[in-house]
C-alpha cells in the first residue's frame, strides 16, 4: 500500500471517528440532562439509571471531575431513599453499580451502605415496620446548590467535547492536505485491480469447466464399464439356465487316461500327465440325452456345494465362486462355447478341493516351515482322490484342473514342472484366474491390490502365466 493510499484511508478514519465522537458526546449530554431533570423532580431511581449511563462512556481515568460529583450526589440521595424505604432489592442493584464504578463511592456513601446492611439483617431477623418508611430530602442541599452541581458537570462535558472536536478537525484538515490527488489515483488503481480480478475470474471459470468436462468423461467411462460388467454377469446367469440349449461346438476326440496320479505318500517323485492335453483340455461332447443333461446339472450343483466347503475350510469367503466366474469369462473371451465354458466353470469351483485333505490350521499361518510348505503343495495330490462325485466322462478335465493349476509356463511350477502348451488349457486358465483373484482379495500373506496393479503383476510374468489368457483378462477387467 503506497503513501497516498494510506493518507486516503486516514481521511476516512478521521471522518468516521469524528462522527462517532460527536454522536457519543451528544448522547452523554442528553443522559446528563435527563439525570438532572429526574433528580430535580425527585425521581432518584431514574436519575440513578441515567447517571450510570453517563458513567459507562468513561473510564476511571477519563471521567470528568464534575460528573463524579454529580454522580456521588445522585448515588447518596438514592441510597438514602433505599434506606428509608427499606427497598433491599434496589439496594442489591445499587451495590452492583457501586462495584462497577467504585470511584463514585464517597465516605458518606460507604457509611450509609453499612447502615443498610445492618438494617437489612435486623429486618430479616425481627421484621420491619413499613409505616416507618419515609423519603429523605436530597442530602440536605438547597435547590440552587443542586443546580450548580449539575451545571458544572454539563459544562465540563461540553468543554471536553469541544476540545476533542477541535483536535479531530485539525487532524482531518492535515490528512486532506496530504491526500492531494489520492482519490483520483485510488480510482485508477481500483480499475487496474478490477481488470486483474476479471482475468483471474475467467481463468478460474475455465479451469472449473475443464474439471467438469473431465469428471463427466470419467462418469461416462464408469457407466460403460459397469454395463460391460453387467453384460458379462448376465452371460454367466444365462449360461447356467440354458447351458444345454446352445448347440455345442465340434469337440475334439475324447482322450483316454493313461494312468491316474499315485496316492499321497506312494513315494513316486512325479505325477503323470493326462495324455492328449498339449494345447487344450479336451471336453466330451455336449449331452444329448435327458439323463446326461440331468447328470451335468447335478455335477454343477455338487461343485457349488464342495466349493462352499473349500472356502469355509480355507477361510477365503466366495473364493471358489469368484475364480469360477472369472474362468468362465476368460473361456468365453478366448472363444469357447457356453457349454465348454460351463465345464471349465465347474472345474474351477473345486480346483482347490485338495485342501480338504490338508491341516486347516496351515491356511492361517503367515510363515510356513519346509514341512508345512510340502504339505500345502501336496494338496494337488490329495485332490484327485476326492473327485469321486465327478462322472467318468468329465473326470480327465477335472483332474487336469485340480492337479496342474500350479504349473508355470517356464517349467518352474509343480507337481510335474510342465512347460508351455504341455500344461492343460484348463490348468492355464485356472493359473491366471486364481492368481488374479488372490491379488485383489485379502490374504494373510499380502494386502489387497487394486485391479490395475494386480493385472500388471500378471502381465509382467510371462514365464508363469499364459500371455494370451492374460491378454483376455485385460479385456475383461
Amino acid at each position: 500500500m503506497n503513501n497516498k493510499m494510506k493518507s486516503f484511508l486516514c481521511v476516512l478514519v478521521c471522518l468516521f471517528v469524528s462522527v462517532s465522537v460527536f454522536a457519543e458526546d451528544e448522547l452523554v449530554t442528553r443522559y446528563m440532562q435527563a439525570a438532572n431533570n429526574q433528580f430535580s423532580e425527585g425521581n432518584y431511581e431514574r436519575a440513578f439509571t441515567y447517571i450510570n449511563n453517563v458513567l459507562s462512556f468513561y473510564t476511571e481515568s477519563t471521567v470528568p471531575g464534575n460528573v463524579v460529583v454529580a454522580a456521588e450526589l445522585i448515588y447518596y440521595t438514592y441510597l438514602t431513599q433505599i434506606r428509608d424505604t427499606r427497598n433491599y432489592t434496589a439496594f442489591a442493584k445499587f451495590k452492583e453499580k457501586l462495584i462497577e464504578y467504585p470511584y463514585v463511592g464517597s465516605e458518606r456513601i460507604r457509611r450509609t451502605v453499612n447502615v443498610i446492611n445492618t438494617q437489612e439483617m435486623q429486618d430479616t431477623t425481627w421484621g420491619s415496620d413499613p409505616a416507618s418508611a419515609y423519603v429523605s430530602p436530597p442530602a440536605g442541599l438547597s435547590a440552587e446548590e443542586v443546580r450548580s452541581i449539575f451545571k458544572n458537570a454539563l459544562d465540563e462535558v461540553d468543554s471536553r467535547t469541544n476540545d476533542r472536536n477541535e483536535e479531530l478537525k485539525n487532524e482531518l484538515i492535515t490528512a486532506i492536505k496530504e491526500t492531494d490527488g489520492t482519490v483520483s489515483q485510488y480510482i485508477e488503481d481500483q480499475k487496474t485491480t478490477t481488470k486483474n480480478n476479471q482475468l483471474l475470474f475467467t481463468l478460474i471459470i475455465g479451469f472449473c469447466v475443464a474439471l467438469l468436462v473431465g469428471f463427466i468423461i470419467f462418469i461416462i467411462h464408469l457407466i460403460v464399464s459397469s454395463r460391460h460388467a453387467k453384460q458379462q454377469n448376465a452371460k454367466i446367469v444365462e449360461a447356467l439356465k440354458i447351458a444345454f440349449q446352445v448347440p455345442a461346438r465340434q469337440s475334439l476326440a475324447s482322450p483316454g487316461i493313461e494312468s491316474l496320479p499315485p496316492p499321497p505318500g506312494s513315494g513316486e517323485e512325479n505325477l503323470k500327465v493326462v495324455e492328449g492335453s498339449n494345447t487344450r483340455t479336451d471336453i466330451p461332447p455336449e449331452s444329448e440325452t435327458e439323463e446326461e443333461k440331468q447328470e451335468f446339472d447335478a455335477l454343477i450343483q455338487t461343485c457349488r456345494e464342495v466349493g462352499t466347503q473349500i472356502d469355509y475350510v480355507t477361510g477365503r469367503k466366495n473364493n471358489s465362486k469368484n475364480v469360477a466366474e472369472l474362468v468362465y469369462k476368460l473361456a468365453i473371451e478366448m472363444g469357447a462355447s457356453q457349454y465348454e465354458a460351463m465345464v471349465y466353470y465347474s472345474v474351477a469351483l473345486v480346483y482347490d478341493i485338495g485342501f480338504l485333505g490338508v491341516n486347516p490350521n496351515l491356511h492361517y499361518e503367515k510363515k510356513l516351515n519346509q514341512d508345512q510348505k510340502n504339505e500345502i503343495r501336496n494338496h494337488v495330490r490329495y485332490a484327485v482322490e476326492r473327485l469321486t462325485f465327478v462322472p467318468e466322462r468329465f473326470k480327465h478335465v477335472f483332474i487336469d484342473g485340480v492337479f496342474m493349476h500350479h504349473e508355470n509356463m517356464d517349467g518352474s511350477g509343480y507337481p510335474d514342472g510342465l512347460t508351455g502348451s504341455d500344461i492343460p488349457y484348463v490348468a492355464r486358465l485356472l493359473r491366471v484366474a486364481e492368481s488374479y483373484i488372490a491379488l485383489v482379495s485379502k490374504r494373510v500373506y499380502h494386502d489387497i491390490n487394486d485391479k490395475e496393479s494386480a493385472f500388471e503383476k500378471l502381465r509382467e510374468m510371462p514365464n508363469i502365466y499364459d500371455s494370451e489368457i492374460v491378454g483376455a483378462l485385460e479385456k475383461i477387467i
